[in-house]
């Protein structure tokens, strides 16, 4: 097997990361058991142990599978990662690094094979993060060919052993599909998936009734304060502020314009105050938004502008954070 050089998809996946905002973190994945955040975790680990790999360094960082908890990320994910990317494609750049064994995930295997499962992660978790992040992604023609080439081998019917632990069952795609959408599919993803995936929501002609999203519990320490903060800062209407007893007090503002509602209050929920992140709202005009928002008094960030869109970031005195997008313009 030929060397291959993993700098692009390397690069591809450093440009990925960099570009997700920590609000991201949680959204969930192509990959069934990780979130977003989780998903980096995992990305940061495997570049760690393949890097290793590449130097025939069979010490601790090969010895184990790469898992993925996004609470071991720390602060400074976004520029380490990229960095640790472009050590991982460097270190494969010594031909040293495809030939003899080597041990990745706790296996022995040739240094060859090796480089191509690095790659193979590259690209295919690549795929990963732009689907939950909402940015594009491309791939050189290359880097497809490898890795098609060895997700290939485990395709089709007798495979079904050798594909446990690595992939998924595959997923049909047409015979006219791109090289990147038959890779996707032979790794047991569905090229088609998206954050809100179509497959899943019924005909209209067979739905019974419409599933509203109307009311979103914010959990807050003062509710007085918090009263204040959303209706005298952010703008939210008051609609209801009810005493029930003295251990509930229900209170419920929305946003101008907006058909969900959210509600806090006393003994309206019982999860930490200021666990509540990644709200979002939708504004025609994010500078008009931001500008409103700063004078009311909020601290809102500066706009920043992402492939799905322009967004300013605030959080209530408790620490929930919000955002605010402009949708980008649609062709």
């Amino acid at each position: 097997m030929a060397m291959v050089e993993l700098g692009p998809a390397a690069q591809r996946m450093a440009d990925l990361i960099q570009g997700v905002p920590d609000e991201l973190l949680v959204r969930p994945t192509p990959c069934p058991d990780y979130t977003l955040g989780d998903l980096v975790d995992h990305i940061s680990g495997f570049t760690l142990a393949f890097t290793a790999a590449a130097k025939k360094d069979t010490s601790g960082m090969t010895s184990g599978r790469a898992s993925g908890d996004a609470s071991r990320l720390g602060d400074d994910w976004r520029t380490r990662i990229p960095r640790d990317l472009a050590a991982l494609a460097d270190a494969w750049r010594d031909p040293a690094a495809w030939s003899g064994m080597t041990k990745a995930g706790g296996i022995d295997l040739p240094g060859e094979l090796a480089g191509i499962i690095a790659l193979d992660e590259l690209v295919v978790h690549g795929w990963d993060v732009a689907r939950a992040s909402g940015q594009g992604f491309d791939q050189d023609r290359e880097s497809l060919e490898a890795v098609h080439g060895f997700v290939k081998q485990f395709s089709g019917s007798g495979q079904e052993a050798a594909r446990e632990g690595l992939f998924g069952p595959e997923v049909p795609v047409p015979d006219d599909a791109s090289l990147l959408d038959r890779i996707i599919g032979l790794t047991g993803r569905d090229p088609g998936w998206s954050l809100i995936d179509s497959s899943t929501v019924p005909d209209t002609q067979e739905r019974s009734m419409d599933w509203k999203l109307e009311l979103v519990a914010v959990p807050v320490t003062d509710v007085d304060r918090a009263k204040d903060f959303y209706t005298g800062k952010a703008g939210f209407n008051a609609d209801h502020d009810h005493i029930v007893s003295d251990d509930i007090r229900f209170v419920q503002l929305t946003p101008p314009g907006s058909a969900c509602s959210i509600a806090f209050g006393k003994g309206v929920t019982d999860v930490a105050p200021g666990s509540a992140q990644g709200l979002q709202m939708v504004v025609d005009d994010i500078e008009a938004a931001r500008a409103e928002l700063i004078g009311r008094g909020v601290e809102a960030s500066e706009i920043q502008d992402f492939p799905w869109g322009r967004f300013v970031f605030f959080s209530d005195p408790d620490g929930n954070g919000w955002a605010v997008q402009e949708l980008p313009a649609r062709d």
